[in-house]
């Protein structure tokens, strides 16, 4: 006997698709609002974790950041290159650390009026005062 199946309901009932398809959204209204600083909303982010987690390890920053550790370094080669970002001295020669350089502080501190922009206007869209978060099950 052969079960029939609704493969339409994949693109109008799935999950993932809604939540790539939110978060593309939500990731072009923020790239939109940091524009005007020479951000991406994906470098914010990286500026926002070297400041809260001061010459944290490479490692801890991309996984706070849920990047694996080449896709982080790659993203900040290019804003060291453009000054936001240097290292950070270790006691662990095998560690490699960042920081935020005056410009990236900078920068950040400019940048964040229109974050807060981009996320009042996602709560104002949404009608959520107050972010809930969907986690996924896990393994």
């Amino acid at each position: 006997m052969t079960r029939k199946i609704d493969i339409a309901a994949c693109a109008t009932d799935c999950h993932c698709l809604d939540a790539r398809r939110q978060a593309r959204a939500i990731s072009r209204l923020n790239d939109e609002e940091l524009r005007p600083y020479g951000l991406r909303a994906t470098q914010f982010s990286v500026l926002v974790a070297l400041e809260v987690g001061a010459g944290a390890p490479v490692a801890v920053l991309a996984d706070t950041l849920g990047l694996d550790r080449t896709t982080f370094t790659r993203s900040a080669a290019l804003m060291r290159r453009k000054g936001w970002i240097v290292s950070a001295r270790s006691e662990d020669g095998r560690e490699h650390r960042m920081r935020l350089s005056a410009a990236g502080r900078r920068t950040l501190h400019e940048a964040y009026p229109a974050w807060q922009r981009a996320q009042r206007l996602i709560d104002q869209k949404n009608g959520l005062p107050n972010r809930t978060r969907i986690t996924a099950p896990t393994a």
